[in-house]
């Protein structure tokens, strides 16, 4: 029996000393009267609302809001079965702050809190400047746009003042302008707040972004006063140069010239004060003196190096332009307001029970072990998310953005990324329950006992058999284990997607939101439901005893441990264990159904997919059209996820970057492939320029401004209409024009705006514009121009550029035209052209070239009124037959239109003759004889052709009109003669005279085979009323010009077909008389005339030609009849220039007896 109790006590011993071992190895702890608190748990608080605060975005330990109260997301803590949450502290950074006392096992509420309020500076704001302009005109002086709205005139100031004379479209102007403007003005200017904002104290290191910071009106009143009196947070900045970069020029403020009125942040001039401020801009009244100090004046015109030219008044200039500079170092200041960032939860074991008495634990329980097992987790924290910036239709791009996008054209942005992020920690819990316990089992030993007898006699006798039984009870010491498992969360958290944000130059206001359309976040359902449920086991028990027979000896006890053990084993359940729940996307990953011993593995968290490309798109944002062109305005974008609500132990959601997004170009094309119209049909040029196209004086011409033209080789422009993207067409003139019905009159360089949607404009030429070559300049503006905008030649390919220019070569031509016949000095003629014998006075018949005018519009004239004038011209019955006689002259006069006035200015005339017989069916170009005292055949146009021809103006019968002789008198004594020559001689007598002696002089204008009229035969007929302002009436007036002449023959000419050698023969034929076969007769001697301008005394070279231009021929432009009749139905074929008929066979001295000299 001792050695059995060793036994067992050796073997407890063992059993208790693993026991202890295993609870070194795997942290048994077991619960004891009195036990320390559990360890407190650390949480990171939420914020619910539009404008929650959330933790720094550089400093995650902090939180900040831009309101003064918030509350948090509801706070969901279960301290778990027999535990209590003692208190929760909520903590501003390293401050507590509130503490709440629970004394339960769960807590779920919001909080809410009051900010602390941090204030928050941007400074040094307003340095990069303003400026004002004024602009000095001829009529007006000085003068700026904007009044009334950007500025208002507080009245004039003393400045110096200057003299100039200055000439402008013909007219001078004798005036004296202030040097400056002279005025002190007040300028209400918005600067931009440029600089971010930072806090004070601990957080000066801090900037802070305006979606965190109180843009309240009350606040940001009450933290920036308005005037420098009240302490207005700005001083003006008279170091700093304020640049117009494209203008080339600066120049700075000066403190003396300036005071400051208020600084407004957040707040226009004229706006009402709403309940926020825009915290962006602020708004700085202030005066300025503009006068002849701090200012800076410039010409108008750039230099060659593209910079405005100071103006340094020599030459002196009315038109100018004066600069005024200003510059300002301001703060604004408001506050944000830093809130509670996390708490601590601490729980022990709940104080608050009543005490219980001490549950009955089987004996040999001695509890079970948790520790931690294997673990499963992952995340995918990063996006990866991509985005681009595209021209809209997506799939149907019409512009490539790397290359360029027109203002007024739309984008769509779009991001793609995962669907959802995740991080998770599952943890495996293994146990261990351990019963130690003993096992009772009672052994009956029974055997026999044999003694030996003696029968009577004393011989041995049968042995004395006897029964003999016992009792022993053992007891087993049983150890058992029983081993589980099962998962808990640890942590997990999921976040959906909140918005994405992308940032380029191009969008309205740089950025755009877009939020998740047609996106289905990710669900998630966590259930804590991990635990385990032990058997307390059946304690110390007795088990059935047991007979145990041995024959004739004592049996021994036999070692039932191993049966003992396996009864008791039985007699413990399995350990019950559960995991917690996890369902995510309605897939459960840790399965929280009751199982025995070990639960099921659970599932990793998928994976997420990309988002569909739909889910976070938009489209159809518009550039804006005052985005001036930009290259390659760089991209940026963030995309924000937000946790889901069942998240646990998890970090809050974050904002992420959203890399290489494509950058985008905004180039707004416009082209300038313009063109004039050439008026060839009227170009009587005798050598027309090819290089320009031609403008005829008083006639209509067309510009053509197409929007329609070739650009850059980028998708969406090349080759195409770009009228969308035009803000303004211009044309600018460099001579005087009208509008095409003369109803605008536009002085010379003037820019004239074309409607875009015109594709040609149609302007009519004064006559009075000088004849000439001129440059046409067009200047097509896109409609995101800057102001002063310099222009590229034909596009604006460089996107530098807002404007494309063109410029197109033109010749301003004049005219010779209207040239016909007012008189004839045979006598048969007479009462043609005068209302009775000897009578001075015209009956208003003239022979013209045609029936139509300068333009070929009908004239009026009817037959027999037209050249030629031949047999058959006479308009008076009877007189049918009658052709000139020979020896009479004709008057007649034609105009010309353009600078025909000079001194040296004139017409030539070259003629020609033909004879044609009585029936006109024999023609032939002729020579022409005549003989004098001395020679009885000279040729005409030989040397020895001396005869003289002479015209006077002004003489009874040739009726010219005295005012034009006034005004041809009154423009020679301005324009053709120099004080020395007029000796003094006043304009009105050199009038008189020039009328009544000058005009009644011969004037020699050639012989019979050239004429050549000279200004002395010219009179000015150019309009003199109903001129625009500004034009000299004097040039309109000599703009066109009348020409008189007149022509005779010899009064016994000889005609023989030209080149007919007749000196060769009279030599062949014994002389030469009258009647040789040689001569011609029965017929008619044509006079064909070629007339010609001469400008400047260049007769080498003549101006214009009637008939005999390139391009035109102005006769027959006129309605000349290439063929006619006579009385006796004769046909002739007519040559453009034959003028009259001359009778061959009859003379003047057919009717005088007196010979008339030639």
């Amino acid at each position: 029996m001792k050695k059995r109790r060793q036994r067992k006590n050796r073997f407890t011993l063992v059993g208790l000393s693993m026991l202890l071992i295993a609870s070194s190895m795997l942290g048994v702890f077991f619960p004891l009267q009195g036990e320390a608190n559990a360890a407190p748990i650390k949480k990171i608080i939420v914020y619910t609302g539009a404008d929650a605060p959330k933790p720094h975005i550089n400093r995650n330990a902090v939180t900040f809001g831009k309101t003064p109260t918030a509350t948090t997301a509801a706070i969901k803590e279960d301290a778990g079965a027999g535990k209590k949450i003692q208190k929760i502290v909520f903590y501003r950074g390293k401050e507590a702050v509130k503490t709440i006392n629970i004394n339960a096992q769960t807590y779920n509420r919001t909080e809410a809190f009051t900010g602390e309020a941090v204030k928050v500076n941007s400074t040094e704001n307003g340095s990069a400047g303003s400026w004002f302009a004024w602009n000095r005109t001829i009529l007006s002086g000085w003068t700026a746009g904007g009044q009334g709205d950007t500025w208002t005139d507080e009245g004039n100031i003393p400045v110096d003042s200057e003299h100039i004379v200055t000439k402008n479209s013909g007219e001078t102007y004798d005036r004296t302008y202030k040097a400056t403007p002279g005025k002190k003005v007040r300028l209400m200017v918005r600067y931009p707040i440029t600089h971010a904002f930072k806090g004070e104290g601990a957080f000066s290191d801090l900037s802070f972004p305006l979606n965190i910071i109180d843009n309240r009106t009350s606040i940001v009143q009450a933290n920036n006063p308005q005037t420098p009196g009240g302490g207005a947070k700005i001083q003006i900045d008279d170091e700093k140069k304020v640049s117009i970069d494209n203008l080339g020029i600066s120049g700075r403020g000066r403190s003396d010239q300036i005071a400051i009125m208020s600084l407004l942040v957040g707040l226009d001039p004229n706006q009402t004060p709403g309940a926020t401020r825009d915290l962006n801009f602020a708004t700085i009244s202030f005066t300025q003196y503009h006068d002849d100090v701090g200012g800076k004046r410039y010409y108008v015109e750039k230099g060659p190096n593209g910079e405005m030219r100071p103006y340094n008044a020599n030459p002196a200039n009315a038109q100018i332009m004066a600069f005024y500079f200003a510059a300002y170092n301001f703060t604004a200041t408001s506050v944000t307001y830093q809130y509670p960032d996390h708490y601590w939860v601490y729980t022990d074991k709940d104080p608050g029970e009543e005490p219980k008495p001490p549950t009955e634990v089987p004996p040999g329980f001695a509890g079970c072990t948790i520790r931690d097992g294997r673990v499963v987790e992952g995340e995918r924290m990063t996006p990866e998310a991509s985005a681009m910036i595209r021209a809209d239709q997506r799939d149907r791009e019409v512009f490539d953005v790397l290359q360029g996008i027109p203002t007024s054209e739309s984008l769509y942005g779009s991001v793609s990324a995962n669907g959802y992020l995740h991080q998770y920690k599952f943890k495996e819990q293994l146990g261990s329950c351990v019963y130690d316990l003993t096992v009772s089992k009672t052994y009956t030993l029974k055997w026999q006992e044999s003694n030996a007898t003696s029968l009577p006699d004393g011989k041995p006798g049968p042995p004395a058999v006897r029964s003999r039984s016992d009792t022993e009870t053992v007891r087993y010491p049983v150890h058992i284990e029983r081993y589980f498992s099962y998962w808990v969360v640890e942590k997990i958290g999921i976040y959906a997607i909140e918005q994405a944000e992308l940032r380029n130059y191009a969008f309205q206001g740089e950025s755009i939101k877009i939020r998740p359309a047609g996106y289905v976040p990710p669900a998630l359902s966590v259930t804590a439901t991990g635990t385990y449920v032990s058997d307390p086991g059946p304690g110390n028990w007795t088990a059935s005893g047991q007979s145990v027979a041995g024959g004739f000896a004592k049996p021994s006890v036999p070692n039932d441990l191993n049966l003992v053990a396996g009864e008791t084993e039985r007699k413990i359940k399995p350990v019950q264990v559960r995991n917690d729940t996890v369902v995510f996307n309605s897939q459960p990953l840790m399965n929280g159904s009751p199982a025995e011993r070990k639960t099921e593995d659970p599932h990793k968290v998928p994976e997420p997919t990309r988002i569909a490309r739909d889910v976070l798109y938009k489209p159809n944002q518009v550039i804006p059209n005052r985005k001036i062109n930009r290259r390659a305005a760089p991209s940026s974008g963030t995309i924000t996820y937000m946790p889901l609500d069942a998240n646990v132990n998890a970090a809050p959601g974050d904002t992420y970057p959203v890399g290489d997004i494509n950058p985008v170009t905004v180039h707004t094309p416009v082209v300038n492939f313009s063109g004039a119209s050439d008026d060839a049909a009227h170009n009587q040029k005798t050598t027309p320029n090819p290089a320009r196209q031609a403008f005829i004086l008083d006639r209509p011409f067309t510009v053509t401004l197409p929007t329609y033209g070739p650009h850059q080789d980028y998708p969406g422009y090349g080759s195409r209409d770009y009228a969308k993207y035009f803000r303004s067409k211009e044309v600018r003139f460099p001579f005087d024009v009208y509008t095409g019905d003369r109803s605008v009159f536009y002085p010379k360089n003037t820019w004239i705006d074309i409607p875009v949607s015109r594709l040609t404009a149609e302007f009519f030429l004064p006559i009075w514009v000088d004849e000439g070559d001129y440059a046409v300049d067009y200047r097509n503006v896109a409609e995101n121009a800057p102001a002063s905008e310099p222009a590229e030649p034909g596009a604006n390919l460089d996107l530098a550029h807002h404007a494309a220019s063109d410029s197109v070569n033109v010749e301003v031509i004049g005219r010779l035209y209207d040239l016909h016949v007012t008189d004839i000095v045979d006598y048969n003629w007479e009462t043609v052209f005068r209302q009775r014998a000897d009578s001075p006075l015209p009956t208003g018949n003239t022979y013209w070239v045609g029936g139509q005018g300068i333009d070929g519009a009908a004239r009026g004239n009817s037959a027999p009124f037209t050249l030629p004038i031949l047999p058959g011209s006479h308009p008076r019955q009877g007189m049918k037959n009658v052709a000139v006689k020979t020896g009479y002259a004709f008057k007649f006069d034609l105009k010309t239109q353009g600078n025909m006035f000079g001194k040296k200015d004139g017409l030539r005339i070259t003629p020609s003759f033909a004879f044609v017989s009585r029936d006109g069916k024999r023609y032939a170009p002729v020579d022409l004889y005549y003989g004098t005292d001395r020679e009885p055949f000279v040729k005409v146009g030989s040397p020895a052709d001396k005869a003289e021809r002479y015209v006077i103006l002004n003489e009874r019968l040739r009726n010219v009109p005295e005012e034009e002789l006034g005004d041809t008198a009154r423009y020679a004594y301005g324009h053709h003669y120099g004080f020395a020559e007029m000796h003094n001689v006043s304009r009105r007598t050199f009038v008189t005279d020039y009328i009544e002696r000058f005009t009644k002089m011969k004037t020699p204008i050639g012989g019979i085979s050239r004429l050549l009229l000279p200004e002395q035969l010219r009179t000015l007929i150019g309009p003199k009323t109903d001129l625009p302002a500004g034009v000299d009436w004097e040039r309109a007036n000599a703009a066109r010009q009348k020409w008189y002449g007149e022509y005779s023959l010899p009064g016994d000419p000889y005609l023989v077909v030209r080149g007919t050698d007749l000196a060769e023969y009279g030599r062949t034929h014994g002389g030469l008389t009258r009647r040789d076969p040689i001569f011609l007769r029965d017929g008619y001697l044509i006079v064909n005339f070629n007339v010609e301008s001469i400008r400047d005394g260049d007769v080498a070279h003549p101006h214009l030609q009637y008939i005999h231009a390139p391009l035109m021929n102005q006769w027959a432009l006129e309605g000349y009849a290439r063929s006619k009749q006579d009385a006796w139905g004769h046909r002739f074929e007519l040559r453009d220039g034959d003028v009259v008929f001359f009778n061959a066979d009859k003379s003047y001295r057919d009717d005088f007896e007196v010979q008339v000299p030639h």
